[in-house]
């Protein structure tokens, strides 16, 4: 199974262009595909909804939005008709197999007033591949303060470890003659799952050798080095052989050429899956964003 996430810059590339087409290129031929900063009813990209232009260049896959950010944009027309519209920002995940389940969880927000900042959001998709399922999480963290990273990072740690005991999106046996409740309480398809093996990918806006980084993977130990525990994610570059240091998944554009490129986008999965983890890479050929996709193959006997 292989696995990759994007963070697309709503499709503004290297060269300044705007092109869908060659992000959908980028990506396609992965089973899960997790899209950051995909964009609905802004000026500077057309006005389009690229969650739906997305999915008509890859119409061979399952796919769900989840917008962080989501605001009025509706005109009043000279006849006084409402054209209604919203501006989003957000969070996309595709899949060949059907997408059983979806929650979009907001992130905790600071209000920095000297510096621009925009609400975020986790979007967790249950995929079915095969006869298994398996979570999926597509995660955006906030680029401004370190200290938002913590909380969106302890809230993100909360949504993980709680959605399996709290079970699908429905749960349980309707009471009978419940005249509040359809007949058929599951509309004739089996309960929605909420498995234990989870995915989690995404741009996380901290490199390995930030507190961020230990928080999502644990800490370095003196004498071990790190190590995977049950209770932290696994990071698969690492899980797969590569140094922490092991390339730049950003690159600043000319107006911050004083930032250096970093790695800060990432393909995590739950420590169970630590040993299906094939192989992992940066595909450093893509040029559709100012970040690069980050690949992961997993073993699907794992999962």
């Amino acid at each position: 199974m292989k696995v990759v996430t994007y963070n697309i810059q709503w499709s503004k590339g290297r060269d300044g262009q705007l092109d869908l087409g060659r992000i959908a290129r980028a990506v396609d031929g992965a089973d899960i595909i997790g899209l950051q900063e995909v964009e609905a009813g802004w000026k500077r990209s057309g006005g389009i909804d690229q969650a739906e232009a997305l999915g008509a260049l890859l119409p061979n896959y399952f796919r769900v939005y989840g917008p962080g950010f989501d605001v009025e944009a509706s005109r009043v027309r000279p006849d006084g008709a409402i054209e209604h519209r919203r501006r989003r920002f957000g969070n996309m995940i595709l899949a060949k197999g059907p997408i059983l389940s979806c929650r979009v969880f907001p992130l905790p927000k600071i209000d920095v007033r000297a510096l621009g900042t925009m609400q975020t959001a986790v979007v967790e998709g249950v995929v079915q591949l095969g006869a298994r399922a398996i979570r999926v999480y597509c995660v955006h963290l906030d680029d401004v303060l370190a200290r938002e990273r913590h909380l969106q990072i302890a809230a993100l740690r909360r949504i993980l470890d709680e959605a399996p005991p709290q079970g699908g999106m429905m749960t349980g046996t309707a009471p009978p003659n419940d005249p509040y409740l359809d007949e058929d309480w599951h509309n004739g398809e089996p309960q929605t799952p909420m498995p234990a093996s989870a995915i989690v990918m995404g741009d996380f806006n901290a490199p390995p050798a930030t507190t961020e980084y230990d928080a999502l993977i644990g800490p370095s130990d003196p004498r071990q080095g790190r190590v995977v525990t049950p209770d932290f994610l696994v990071d698969t570059m690492t899980a797969s052989g590569h140094p922490e240091d092991c390339g730049a998944t950003w690159h600043p554009y000319a107006n911050r050429s004083s930032e250096a490129p970093k790695r800060i986008d990432y393909v995590f999965v739950t420590a169970d899956l630590a040993g299906s983890v094939r192989r992992a890479w940066i595909d450093h050929e893509a040029q559709g964003s100012d970040h690069l996709p980050v690949w992961a193959e997993i073993d699907d006997q794992g999962v």
